[in-house]
């Protein structure tokens, strides 16, 4: 190519050396293979992203066949390439140098630079909540991607901006470009930023600059831009990168001092506590402090650091017990922190001011909700005055305001339960919120509608325990949970003891069948107290035969008896055959319990003669299920017992009532268990635990885990029964329940004949293996290892 025509002056090394091969016909391997380069790295070269040596570009010029004047141009374009590229990396690293390390954000930079390295992807909004180190995050991305592309990274920070309209002029200043008019200037930066790294830091109050740095990314195709905002850009080409704050210890699990070390969150707050205090190390004794702290905190690397200046006159034992009130405590006077950081409470507010006047009524109202809010609690909240200019009404206004709190980093989006979309603030930011609904006088209304919205949500689901749908309900409530205590609490507090009441006796089913028997019975006890005997008599009658029932649960059977007669004797009174026949149900039970069959046995056949009348017919099912348990308790009558047993099965079945189902069955299995037919009753006890697991069933699962040990005892499998009954323990300690009597002497029988046939160390060993295992552990264990056969 003697007669070659040379790169124009000023043109890149990588404009040229494409245009060349080109007009040589070849194709990139065909160049790579004369030049003994690489194909990729010829890629690379052509693309600008790696600039190369004299030798590389003398080495081309060869295998192009370039004449003198085209391959000293080449060359020529080859060194000021190399030297724009160390002048880039020299700029790249003038990035401003943050004060500590950036701590536990591996995964996210390896996750944030593979999105950056795809060609689709040229505009990362790097999102989050204030204070979860966005900014701190994006530097040490602009930096490692600078790096690995040898490209420059122009950082523009916008937080001092108080116009949009003013990001290009900062943008031109950032590159030594003269502002002009705003087209023109468009056009010049587009050409200022080629083979550049655009940093926009902090960008939530000026997002309208989106439309420039929308314009801009369409006319600089080699562009990367990182921005840091809590609010994103919403333009087409935007990746968002939502940044949650750092992983926290699981509360859950026991304090290993190593273990706890590497958790990102408590790995901050130890690196900055030791800027206060070097001598600071975790120990065994500060270990549950500094864990409740970030669990606390959430992981806020913000808040963290904010604690941690706190350790210089609070040692974190005496910290974590004062942050029930975070935001009064995390606040730094450090001069070289920005205002908008120097609390918590700053931080969030600089958000909540960036909202319409409707967002933050709705903002306000959400943090009324404890963990978290449901789609169907939100559409129901008072309407949030319309935005201006809003076309926009009902559920899809509704919608664009949670939007805007999602897309502002004050909401979150949480894991769907039962198909149902859930929002979430986190613990700093509903504080945040709550100071503002006093603040506005919103508090007691937002207050009595929380609590009256889920009063009438514990009603609805109380008329469900009976039916098909039970287990959902019970789901719905289990979810909502924290929501409910809140509601009782508004209620005992603000003397509205009859409403409370109601409540109270609506979830005692709930309580009952999902292990909250302490919680429930305390509660209970303190609402009938307060409301007294002149109480409404539903919501009375409903409490005393919860309260009843969760006595009965937990072994004191005098109480449960004292309070079931007392919800009789008021059913009677007011005429109630419905709640009568239930309130005579439980009664009859706690006598069979109690090993009192004759009186069992009269209340129970009283409820079904109740029931068969008013209904509901859960009762006649019921009962059918006990007095067959007192057919084989009592007399021995194991015919009589299976014959109601299949019974109660059947109405249970037709009623779709599948918790109960799994109920009876396990009193299929230990009444066939009784008869000797042992393979029927491991088949039988597996089908009712495999039930009871699909069901949510909580209150049966140490009766389950009991029978299947006793089984497998009697096979002869003593460490597998000894592990299964160690499990059942647990579980009865952490639901607060009590086996019966003669549950307990059975119980009693077969760990004898374990003991007698393992030695003391086995069994002990056994029985804490099935005590430290989980839930879903031990029922996996217990339907996936049957016990050895005789």
């Amino acid at each position: 190519m003697e007669d070659g025509t040379a790169p124009a002056a000023g043109a890149g090394f990588a404009v040229a050396l494409r245009r060349l091969r080109a007009d040589a016909g070849l194709s990139q391997e065909e160049l790579a293979e004369r030049a003994g380069l690489s194909v990729r790295g010829l890629r690379y070269l052509e693309r600008g992203v790696r600039h190369p040596y004299r030798s590389t570009a003398e080495r081309i010029s060869r295998a192009l066949e370039l004449g003198p004047g085209p391959s000293a141009a080449l060359v020529s374009a080859a060194v000021s390439a190399r030297a724009s590229g160390q002048e880039r990396e020299r700029r790249a690293s003038s990035l401003p140098v943050p004060p500590s390390p950036l701590v536990g954000r591996e995964r996210e930079l390896r996750e944030a630079l593979g999105l950056l390295r795809r060609a689709e992807v040229r505009l990362v909004t790097v999102t989050g909540p204030g204070g979860v180190g966005k900014t701190r995050f994006a530097l040490d991305l602009a930096d490692r991607l600078a790096r690995a592309v040898a490209a420059t990274v122009v950082w523009v920070p916008l937080a001092a901006l108080t116009d949009a309209a003013l990001v290009p002029v900062a943008v031109a200043r950032a590159v030594g470009v003269t502002p002009q008019a705003p087209r023109q200037l468009v056009e010049v930066l587009a050409g200022t930023l080629e083979e550049q790294i655009l940093l926009l830091d902090n960008a939530e109050h000026v997002v309208g600059s989106a439309p420039f740095v929308s314009d801009l990314v369409a006319r600089c195709p080699s562009l990367t831009v990182i921005v840091t905002s809590r609010v994103t850009l919403g333009i087409r080409a935007e990746q968002r990168f939502p940044l949650d704050p750092l992983r926290t210890p699981d509360p859950a699990a026991d304090i290993d001092v190593h273990a706890l070390a590497v958790n990102p969150a408590v790995d901050l707050f130890v690196a900055r506590t030791r800027t206060v205090d070097p001598r600071f190390s975790l120990t065994r004794t500060n270990a549950h402090a500094v864990a409740a702290i970030c669990q606390r905190l959430e992981g806020f690397p913000l808040a963290l650091e904010l604690a941690a200046a706190r350790t210089a006159v609070l040692p974190p034992e005496a910290l974590s017990g004062r942050l029930e009130h975070g935001l009064d405590l995390l606040a730094s006077g450090a001069p070289d922190v920005p205002d908008r950081q120097r609390t918590m409470r700053a931080t969030i507010a600089w958000s909540y001011a960036l909202l319409a006047p409707a967002d933050r009524a709705l903002f306000r109202q959400l943090a009324a909700f404890e963990g978290g809010v449901a789609l169907t609690s939100a559409e129901a909240l008072p309407v949030p005055a319309r935005r201006a200019g809003d076309e926009v009404g009902g559920q899809d206004r509704l919608l664009a305001h949670l939007e805007t709190l999602v897309r502002s980093s004050l909401l979150r989006i949480d894991s769907p339960v039962l198909d149902e979309p859930r929002y979430r603030m986190h613990a700093l930011i509903r504080e945040y919120g709550l100071e503002e609904l006093a603040r506005e006088g919103e508090e007691p209304r937002v207050r009595r509608w929380h609590a009256e919205h889920f009063l009438c949500l514990a009603e609805r689901a109380e008329r469900h325990f009976y039916g098909p749908g039970s287990s959902a309900w019970l789901d719905r409530l289990d979810v909502e949970h924290a929501n409910l205590r809140a509601a009782l609490q508004w209620f005992s507090e603000g003397d509205r003891p009859d409403q409370g009441l109601r409540l109270g006796g609506a979830l005692a089913w709930f309580w009952y069948v999902r292990g909250h028997a302490t919680e429930g019975r305390s509660h209970l006890a303190a609402l009938l107290a307060a409301a007294g005997p002149s109480a409404e008599a539903n919501a009375r009658m409903s409490a005393l035969l919860g309260a009843g029932q969760l006595a009965q649960t937990q072994g004191d059977y005098g109480s449960a008896r004292r309070l079931l007669d007392q919800s009789v004797t008021l059913g009677r009174t007011t005429g109630d055959r419905s709640r009568t026949a239930a309130a005579l149900l439980a009664g009859g039970f706690v006598a069979r319990i109690q090993e009192d069959y004759a009186a069992a046995t009269r209340m129970l056949e009283e409820a079904a003669r109740l029931a068969a009348d008013t209904g509901p017919p859960f009762v006649v099912a019921a009962t059918r299920h006990h007095l067959g348990m007192i057919a084989a308790d009592a007399r021995g009558d194991l015919a009589t017992a299976r014959g109601l047993l299949q019974d109660s099965l059947e109405s249970y079945r037709k009623l779709g009532m599948s918790r109960f189902v799994a109920l009876v069955l396990l009193s299929l299995a230990q009444v066939a268990s009784a008869g000797g037919d042992l393979r029927i009753a491991v088949d039988l006890a597996h089908h009712s635990l495999a039930l009871m697991r699909d069901t949510g069933e909580r209150l049966g699962l140490h009766g389950a885990l009991d029978t299947l040990a006793e089984l497998a005892v009697a096979h002869g499998d003593l460490a597998y029964g000894v592990r299964l009954a160690g499990a059942a323990e647990h579980l009865r300690e952490l639901s607060g329940t009590r086996s019966w009597p003669v549950v307990e002497r059975q119980r009693e029988r077969f760990l004898t004949t374990a003991r007698a046939g393992l030695t003391p160390e086995d069994y002990r060993n056994h029985w804490d293996d099935g005590y430290s295992m989980t839930v879903g552990e031990v029922v996996d264990l217990a339907l996936c290892e049957a016990p050895a056969q005789p």
